[in-house]
């Protein structure tokens, strides 16, 4: 995963803060609620641009 580029990662689990997806490599981002579309469901593989939102290494992620 690479931040700053197109990445297409699975839906791994949902949270009250928004969607957890992953890489092939089990890396894990967050993308928020706002950010949740309709055709969005579990297990299914989207396409995500990454940014670094906060200082403390958490990686969250934007739908494109």
């Amino acid at each position: 995963m690479k931040l700053g580029t197109i990445n297409k990662l699975v839906i791994t689990r949902k949270t009250e803060n928004g969607y957890y997806l992953n890489d092939i490599h089990d890396n894990e981002v967050l993308l928020p609620n706002r950010y949740i579309q309709d055709f969005m469901k579990m297990d299914s593989k989207i396409a995500v641009f990454n940014i670094l939102i906060q200082d403390n290494s958490n990686l969250i992620c934007i739908s494109i």
